[in-house]
């Protein structure tokens, strides 16, 4: 457990330093994706955003998060794309739809390691 931790904040540094920054208009919001097997940690460019720093467990259909005001949502996956599919609090009836792209990724004895870039159209009720 420590050692996923530990790769996780490493993670979470590299997305900050390593990945250069995205510049597209249409996007009103972009962030990073840390991932450490089914964990996974979404870092918004907007640190006010409500889900900058959410954690998630993922599976291949999808992942669930939860930010920090305990608010959950779940986003169901595609090829390049994902959207949000339910949630709770200010996520309820929320349809936000988005595009990643994975940037650096490793296979470990723990599962896939990843940093992804995102973005997208981002609305809460």
């Amino acid at each position: 457990m420590r050692n996923t931790k530990m790769v996780v904040c490493l993670g979470v540094f590299a997305a900050y330093v390593g990945v250069p920054s995205l510049s597209i208009a249409e996007d009103n919001c972009s962030g990073y994706s840390v991932r450490v097997g089914n964990t996974q940690v979404t870092l918004n460019n907007d640190p006010s955003a409500p889900d900058h720093l959410a954690v998630g467990t993922c599976d291949q259909a999808g992942c669930t998060y939860k930010d920090k005001d305990g608010d959950v949502w779940t986003e169901e996956v595609g090829p390049s794309t994902w959207r949000t599919v339910s949630g709770t609090g200010k996520y309820v009836n929320v349809k936000n739809s988005e595009w990643y792209e994975l940037k650096r990724w490793v296979g470990t004895p723990e599962g896939m390691v990843y940093v992804a870039t995102w973005g997208g159209t981002c609305k809460l009720n």
